[in-house]
This record gives structure tokens, sequence and C-alpha cells, in this order.
């Protein structure tokens, strides 16, 4: 019997919600980054795994929002030992300042703001527990190398591009989001993770360059250029216009060695159209509720037609991997 890595994805589309959650599949392990531990193996959960492999650490728990403390911090702490009669206590020392409403999450060694106006309460709830996109985030770490030129297509939250400028410290990301609303958030993280090495351009790319209209939805991680009604994702509140690359122009000044995808389903459409012969990988993560099979079969043809070959070792449910001579 000959193996099919569509048919699985498309088994992977039927158990999918709209927020993007999977049932947990095992895994081979994947490479650590600098001073983290590898993930677990594949017989435990998502959630004992990425705790085993990422643990929050105590100052960092800490420092995560009143209103839903991680588990480290519920832990009843020791009684703490009376002070000698006469001793003087030391002062404490100043808190931070932090921006946004006045806190910070720590996750997996990076800072992200409070900001409950932009991020939900489930993705607070993930960077808090060290598992927001922790399968695109598994494979990219696995993978990204030091002299790598980043190319980053839906810069979300600036999660992805902060991680590898700042874990693996590659030579350069090109990030581009099309959702304005974003902009001053991203690089407010950017700020306060020291990286500079970042260029973060406010554009969608497409066929050709121009404008286009781009739809803010309750909850931004549904934004997108599409206005389409589905009672998958949340209402639409407003629509703005934003500038549209042309992206076989951006790919050409750019010429990435590394692809971050993750843009909504806009994939079966734009990795086709571009040359992607500079990439030695490439990670995307598919959404084939939205683009179907034939769209799924489109980025799998892209990648064949550049030299690209699916990498299942770091693959996992929609977020698959691509690797030149492998």
């Amino acid at each position: 019997m000959v193996w099919n890595p569509l048919a699985k994805l498309a088994k992977v589309a039927a158990r999918t919600d709209r927020t993007g959650t999977e049932a947990p599949v095992a895994v081979a392990p994947v490479a650590a980054w600098d001073g983290e531990p590898a993930p677990a193996p594949d017989d435990r959960s998502d959630k004992a795994a990425q705790t085993a492999a990422d643990p929050l650490p105590k100052a960092e728990a800490e420092t995560a929002t009143e209103a839903d403390p991680p588990a480290a911090a519920k832990q009843k702490s020791k009684p703490k030992a009376k002070a000698k009669a006469g001793a003087k206590r030391k002062p404490k020392p100043a808190a931070k300042a932090a921006p946004s409403d006045g806190k910070v999450i720590h996750s997996l060694g990076m800072k992200f703001p409070v900001d409950r106006e932009l991020l939900t309460r489930r993705q607070l709830r993930l960077l808090r527990e060290n598992r927001y996109e922790e399968n695109e985030f598994n494979a990219i770490r696995s993978q990204v190398l030091a002299d790598d030129v980043v190319i980053e297509l839906g810069a979300g939250m600036g999660f992805m591009s902060t991680a590898v400028a700042l874990k693996r410290k590659v030579r350069q990301v090109h990030a581009y989001e099309a959702n304005p609303r974003m902009i001053p958030y991203i690089r407010e993280v950017h700020r306060l993770n020291r990286v500079e090495h970042i260029q973060l351009t406010n554009a969608a790319l497409g066929p050709k360059s121009g404008t286009v209209n781009f739809y803010i939805r309750a909850e931004f991680p549904d934004s997108s250029m599409s206005d389409q009604e589905d009672s998958q994702l949340s209402p639409v509140v407003a629509v703005e216009e934003v500038p549209m690359l042309d992206i076989a122009a951006e790919f050409r000044r750019v010429a990435p060695t590394f692809l971050i995808c993750d843009i909504e389903g806009a994939e079966a459409d734009l990795l086709p159209a571009t040359d992607l012969s500079t990439l030695r990988c490439a990670v995307v993560e598919l959404h084939p509720q939205w683009i179907g099979s034939a769209g799924v079969k489109a980025v799998f043809d892209a990648m064949a037609a550049a030299g690209l070959t699916y990498y299942p070792r770091s693959s996992r449910n929609k977020v698959v991997t691509f690797r030149r001579d492998w």
C-alpha cells in the first residue's frame, strides 16, 4: 500500500475546528534550540510533551496575568522561615515597567505584551503554557539555520519572526503582515525582545502590485483578504485597504532560503505564482478546510517544481515541511 500524505491531510481537515485545534498524533522528536530541551517523545500527549519540553520558569510564571495564572503559580508555596530578631529586611527591587496594559507574558524565553483588544483569551493562554502555534514552532526550530534568510508570509503577532531572530540568530528576517492593526504590536514585540535584523512590511502579497481590501474580523487569526461568510469564522468588524506587493518580485529581491507561510488559505494561489528555487526549506501551514484537496495539491506541486520534497519528520497534521536534497 502506498502512503499518501494528501489523504492524511484530508482527515486532518475533518477533525479541525475553527480555531485550528487538532487531535494529537505521534511525531518524531526534533532537535532542540540553544539551551532548550527537545520536545517530548511520541507516547505523551501534546500538553504533557510541550510542558516537559519548555517548562515555564517560576520567575516567568509570576509575570503572567492574574486573571489566568499558570499552574506553577497556583502551587502552594512553602512557609517562609521567620526572620531573626533585629535582622534588617532587604528592600524589594523596584518593579520593571511593562508595555501595553502593564503586563508581559514570557513564552519560550520571549516577551509578549498583554493586549486584550488584539489577542484572544485562547492565544494568551497558549502563550502562558508555551504552546502557541506549537506544531509550526517545532517544525521551524528543527530546520532553520543561523545563516538562513527567512521570509515570513503572515507575521501574525510577531511570534515566529522573533523566535528565529532571537533563538537562531538568522542572517535576516523579512516579515509581511497585511493586517495594519497588528503592525504596532509586532514592532513592540520586536523591541521588547531586542531583535533588530527584522524587516517588517505592512502589505499583502499577490500576483501583481496594487491595493486590496483586507477584512479584519473580531478574532485577528480569522482576518484575511476574503469576505466570505463562514460559520467557522468570527464576524468582519472593519475593512482596510492595504498595499499589495508582487510576490515574484519580492522573492527575487529577498532571495530567501527559508519560508514560513501561514496565510489562512492564500497559500494555494500564492505559492504556485512565484519562483521558489532559492529556498532550501519551507514550513507551510495548510488550510484544507478552505482550499480543499485541489489547493493542497497545488502547494505540493509548487514545491516539487522548485525541487523541494515533503519532509515527514518535521511535518505534523496541517503543518508541512519541504526540504531540498534530504
